[in-house]
């Protein structure tokens, strides 16, 4: 068990984006694929279906997204521009926290979610419209969600988890959060109709 950390922490050190990557794309799938179970229950239909449609959209939007946009939007803005030297080690945290869950949290992830709730479906299905003016009624809720779940975890990872290993971490985090803002979109019933016998 050792030996698999070092090596994991080895490549984390020498290609931190690619190890982003590597491990951020699975995590957040098996999430997923845990909200898809739960919609199923929800829609009391049989558990065990597979959307593999969703499955390759949300594998995309992880690698593209969480390995190499929010990988730069930490290594090339916040940690450089909010910095020990300037705050200090107890208030450095907190401020990268805080900056990331007032911008990249409610102006960036959580209408990336609803523009891929309909980019999911096929092509002649999307409804770009539609996930406007669903992102517009739930924004506010959604975003107190996803600042209660990712404000503290914002904060463990930039106080306490190694830069290599952030995007993983939150990658982690993200498993989480796709059964949390799975299951406000059952309670408000914005989920979109699946196509293609899904």
């Amino acid at each position: 068990m050792r030996d698999v950390i070092s090596t994991l922490l080895v490549a984390a050190e020498r290609r931190p984006q690619i190890f982003a990557m590597a491990t951020s794309a699975p995590m957040v799938v098996a999430g997923d694929l845990v909200a898809q179970q739960m919609e199923l229950k929800f829609d009391n239909q049989p558990l065990g279906q597979v959307d593999v449609r969703r499955c390759f959209s949300i594998l995309c939007w992880a690698v593209i997204y969480l390995g190499w946009a929010q990988y730069n939007i930490y290594a090339k803005m916040v940690d450089p521009t909010i910095t020990i030297q300037r705050f200090g080690n107890r208030v450095t945290p907190l401020l990268k926290s805080v900056a990331c869950n007032l911008v990249v949290t409610p102006f960036i992830n959580i209408p990336l979610y609803y523009l891929w709730s309909t980019t999911r479906l096929p092509l002649k299905q999307w409804d770009l419209g539609e996930s406007a003016r669903t992102l517009k009624r739930e924004w506010k809720g959604s975003s107190i969600s996803g600042i209660a779940l990712w404000g503290p975890a914002q904060w463990f990872n930039f106080a306490l988890v190694p830069s290599s290993m952030r995007i993983p971490f939150m990658s982690a985090v993200a498993f989480v959060w796709s059964l949390v803002i799975s299951m406000q979109a059952q309670r408000s019933n914005i989920r979109p109709t699946r196509g293609g016998g899904h």
